[in-house]
């Protein structure tokens, strides 16, 4: 294929018209005009149908998303689907909450600061989850989204991030975690005489917060229950209770992973009814030898006494495969059936996390984790698959559920993308189908919001905006009557417009000091950064950590397109051979690398690095981060870059064209890039290549038609040997009868 062209026909009209919309739009803003739409000039408007890098933002089936969105791919769509909407959440991305329609329509998305699992609807109309980030514990919204109340344990401990439930009469079920010392080496050789042990304990509230029912693990689970854990670590997580349950009968079932025991607890007395699995199982199982092993997500199967279903991960499994199981319960004779059983057909393996929920229908919905297995399995009580959905981007969920769901916000959810080359706007009241408009507002300050524009649609794009401004906007609904929803959250952008060829970086080069950058030291390592002359970036190491990431040179805010290529390139030295990691990733996916750049080897002498990748999705918010921990050796960077790879970058030419003519390159010689100017009068064919000594094509630069114009290109020779080549035009004229061909040829000369 030809390289990617880029040409700004006419550069210095074009500004001027951007400049005069631009101008008409903050003039309309900061003077509170009582308009409810501005009407940009037509220049305007053409521009930014040439200029914007996509007519629209991401859609699926017509619900505008975010660029990072965890979508999900139905690949099973058969009759006998049970009925409702699948509740989900991404992990090891970014990170949302979710409501879907069978064929992967989003019916309700949220972006939450941090992980956030166990995403359902409670018994009391209540849907909760859990917030990793912000120490709330489990938070409830009501059925418009809106988040009205918390959820934490008492007395001293942590709130468990596996699960909470609630009773119809608003009681509420907690896993509460502490810690206590132990001297291990009285269990087994090579323990420590102060390890820390973390337990898990089981506290009830009532509907006003109120605790009224605490049990302790520590009363009735032993260190040595746990079945395969290395008691010989500081830190030893013996129980790891992951599931909770309130029986027919109204006690408590709980799922301890690292005891492989599903046990019953008497809800009065705390006393432990019954123990199955693991080193203290009490039942005989009459016709199952797999027994189940670090198991997740146990439920008490509703109209059925005494059968639960589980979630079998078989970490210890001979098979090597996970399941859903349906075990009945004999209390009397201690004996245990299998009654039900469902391996995937693939021999899905997932060692933690998954889910199983019994349908109203009578299927079983099974969640494999995710990254390569499916998040959503349905599957009937003979095991026919009539549903399966993966996550595209390899995420994984802690828990599915299918509910059945109707609800509407009372305000729209609203999203900033601060693109390359535009600011896009997302915005959905979700669930409500009577909306006619949103009207979007926006200016500099939080607090002299006015009306930018009306759209029917649920996103809007600006290219026109001041650039390397901060802008905040907030939307709200019309629906057909005329009546306004409540306004969205107020949200913000940076406006960074990258011209073709700028560094993506900011402040590469230091000059601006330490601006941009960050120095990040975890517990355990100890360096400073400082600016030396001629601004090169210098890391003093006094305590290296234990990893990679222990000492980190970091910048955030990075946009990244999916299908453009792109260029990394820094100087790199340090006091001694050593080695240090380049990477840019997610800033909520760190173990991603785009790059794949790996290991880069330093010396005391400064060389320069580089590497070349191309995005397969788009990260508006990339990281770049130079991992220099484990070696004490101090590190040098320089002259950081990051810039979308281009053979041809166009520039302005300021004068109209007024025949044929190729110029000569400048610089030339060069080492790099060089510029190539060249002009034609009319709409004509253009080829520029690029030939050796020996007449050899060995580049094209241009071929395709261009309207009259004068062109400025930059030629990047990095792949050629030094020497002499030869750079010719040809161009024809659209419009002639004779079909003359213009033809001119210069001499280059690249030093390396």
């Amino acid at each position: 294929m030809p390289p990617r062209v880029r040409y700004l026909l006419h550069f210095s009209f074009c500004c001027c018209k951007i400049i005069c919309c631009a101008g008409h739009l903050l003039s309309a803003v900061s003077l509170n005009l009582p308009s409810d739409r501005i009407e940009f000039p037509e220049s305007a408007v053409r521009f930014q149908k040439a200029f914007c890098a996509q007519d629209q933002p991401r859609l699926i089936n017509g619900v505008a998303v975010p660029s990072d969105f965890p979508a999900i791919d139905p690949t099973i769509l058969e009759e006998g689907i049970a009925p409702g909407r699948l509740f989900l959440t991404s992990r090891y991305g970014p990170d949302y909450i979710m409501i879907f329609e069978n064929d992967g329509t989003p019916y309700f998305y949220q972006r939450v600061p941090g992980e956030s699992h166990d995403f359902k609807l409670q018994p009391t109309g209540l849907l909760t989850r859990f917030d990793v980030i912000s120490g709330r514990g489990f938070i409830g919204m009501d059925s418009s989204y809106r988040e009205v109340s918390s959820f934490r344990c008492t007395n001293g401990y942590a709130t468990n991030e596996h699960e909470m439930i609630m009773s119809p009469n608003g009681h509420y079920f907690l896993i509460a975690t502490g810690y206590h010392f132990e001297d291990m080496s009285r269990y087994v050789e090579g323990g420590l005489a102060h390890a820390t042990l973390i337990d898990n304990h089981i506290q009830e509230f009532d509907k006003d917060g109120n605790l009224v029912f605490q049990w302790l693990c520590t009363d009735f689970f032993s260190v040595s229950d746990a079945v395969y854990e290395n008691l010989t670590q500081p830190n030893i997580d013996y129980v790891h209770i992951n599931s909770l349950a309130v029986d027919y009968d109204g006690h408590i079932i709980i799922s301890s992973r690292n005891l492989s025991e599903v046990t019953k607890i008497n809800r009065q007395t705390g006393d432990i009814i019954w123990r199955f699995g693991g080193n203290n199982n009490q039942f005989q199982l009459a016709n199952e030898d797999d027994v189940f092993s670090y198991q997740h997500s146990v439920l008490p199967v509703d109209g059925e006494k005494d059968h639960y279903l589980l979630f079998d991960n078989g970490n210890y499994s001979p098979l090597g495969l996970s399941r859903a199981i349906e075990y009945e319960l004999n209390i009397e004779t201690k004996t245990a059936h299998k009654v039900w059983e469902f391996r995937h057909p693939s021999g899905h393996f997932s060692p933690y996390m998954g889910s199983v929920q019994r349908l109203l229908n009578g299927n079983t919905l099974i969640n494999w984790s995710g990254g390569e297995m499916p998040v959503a399995t349905e599957v009937t009580p003979d095991g026919r698959i009539v549903y399966e959905a993966f996550f595209k981007g390899g995420y994984s969920c802690y828990r599915t559920f299918r509910i059945e769901w109707e609800s509407k916000a009372l305000k729209p959810v609203l999203f900033a993308e601060s693109f390359p080359d535009m600011i896009t706007l997302i915005f959905n009241k979700f669930g409500d189908k009577n909306i006619k408009e949103y009207l979007v507002y926006g200016g500099k300050s939080p607090e002299h919001l006015s009306v930018m524009c009306s759209t029917p649609l649920t996103y809007q794009n600006f290219t026109t905006l001041e650039n390397f401004s901060t802008y905040y906007f907030k939307v709200c609904a019309v629906d057909k009557s005329g009546t306004q929803s409540e306004f969205s959250e107020t949200v913000s952008a940076m406006v960074h417009y990258y011209k073709d060829g700028e560094n993506l970086i900011r402040n590469g080069d230091f000059q601006s000091r330490t601006d941009d950058w960050i120095l990040r030291i975890e517990e355990g390592a100890n360096a400073t950064g400082e600016i030396l002359d001629h601004g090169i970036y210098y890391i003093n190491i006094q305590q290296p950590g234990n990893w990679d990431e222990s000492i980190q040179l970091l910048q955030d805010h990075i946009p990244l397109i999916s299908g453009r290529k792109y260029t990394l390139e820094f100087d790199a030295w340090a006091d001694e051979a050593r080695s240090i990691q380049a990477k840019l990733s997610a800033t909520e996916a760190l173990l991603q690398d785009y790059a794949h750049m790996g290991l880069t080897n330093l010396k005391p002498v400064k060389r320069h690095f580089s590497c070349e990748f191309e995005m397969s999705q788009t990260v508006l918010e990339a990281r770049l981060v130079f991992n220099c921990g484990i070696s004490d050796i101090n590190v040098y960077l320089d002259n950081i870059s990051l810039v979308e790879k281009s053979d041809v970058l166009v520039d302005d030419i300021p004068e109209q064209p007024v025949g044929y003519n190729l110029q000569q390159n400048f610089p030339n010689p060069f080492n790099g890039k060089t510029r190539i100017v060249f002009s034609v009068p009319a709409a004509s064919w253009v080829t520029v290549q690029i030939y050796n000594v020996i007449g050899e094509l060995v580049h094209e630069i241009v071929k395709q038609t261009n309207t009259a114009g004068a062109f400025s290109l930059w030629f990047d020779a990095a792949k050629l040997p030094s020497g002499i080549y030869y750079y010719k035009m040809e161009s024809r004229s659209l419009n002639s009868i004779s079909g003359n061909v213009y033809r001119q040829t210069k001499k280059m000369l690249i030093l390396k």
